[in-house]
């Protein structure tokens, strides 16, 4: 199946973007409004200019170019190869963001990509190991993915990630994860997905507890027992942002 892709360009904080035609993102920026309302609000209370943020989900770069001015730096991801390049020249003006072409997953291994960027708007892609995909899936490819574990060895230790941010699929690229999380304790910054239960599970086993905001309500730290944290400690803190 040959699927045409159009590129059409909008600017966004002083940047020229370039993203897909009909698709909704790039409609929304083009007439001026913004995407993910609750999840940029969020961004600029939490994110402070100490911070290294791991962006899971960067697609064309929209919330990099935000996350770049409010953050020391910004890693940011996106799994497929043609959103990838958009995302590069996107941030090419921007010293502190680094475009990374990268899958994050449970396991090392081979996935299968799922869903092709301008058909899925919201910035991620599906990999193999998501559940109830019901979009068709007319040009999938396969990538190589990796755990935050493996990723993280990639990394200089000069500048630690303090933040992560996943647009759904959270669980799925935690699990197998332990040692990046002991060793950085992030604060995660989850939007529109539903696996909170199944994330503070894990981090609730992987280190003791875990701190939980929803963006509307006041922070809640749960724990199977009560748990005493070292003062020194930062204990992760797991944000939930739902623009639904």
């Amino acid at each position: 199946m040959n699927i045409i892709v159009i590129i059409m360009s909008f600017e966004y904080r002083g940047i020229q973007m370039n993203g897909y035609e009909n698709c909704n993102l790039t409609d929304t920026y083009k007439r001026g409004f913004t995407w993910d309302e609750a999840l940029t609000g969020t961004l600029h209370k939490v994110i402070t200019r100490q911070d290294v943020v791991l962006e899971c989900d960067a697609h064309i770069g929209t919330h990099t170019a935000l996350l770049s001015t409010l953050s020391k730096k910004v890693y940011a991801l996106e799994s497929y190869a043609e959103t990838y390049n958009l995302l590069a020249r996107n941030v090419a003006s921007l010293d502190n963001v680094i475009p990374i072409n990268a899958c994050l997953s449970s396991e090392d291994k081979e996935v299968r990509i799922n869903l092709i960027s301008h058909l899925n708007p919201r910035g991620y892609a599906v990999t193999d190991e998501s559940p109830n995909v019901t979009i068709p899936a007319p040009c999938p490819h396969y990538m190589c993915a990796e755990t935050l574990d493996s990723f993280s060895n990639r990394l200089s230790d000069r500048d630690p990630i303090t933040c992560i941010k996943i647009t759904n699929n959270s669980y799925n690229i935690l699990r197998n994860s332990e040692k990046f999380i002991q060793t950085y304790k992030p604060t995660f910054i989850i939007s529109n997905d539903f696996d909170e239960t199944l994330v503070g599970s894990f981090l609730v086993n992987t280190v003791g507890g875990y701190e939980s905001k929803s963006y509307r309500r006041e922070w809640t730290v749960y724990t199977p027992t009560p748990v005493t944290f070292p003062s020194s400690m930062k204990t992760p803190g797991i944000i939930v942002v739902d623009d639904f």
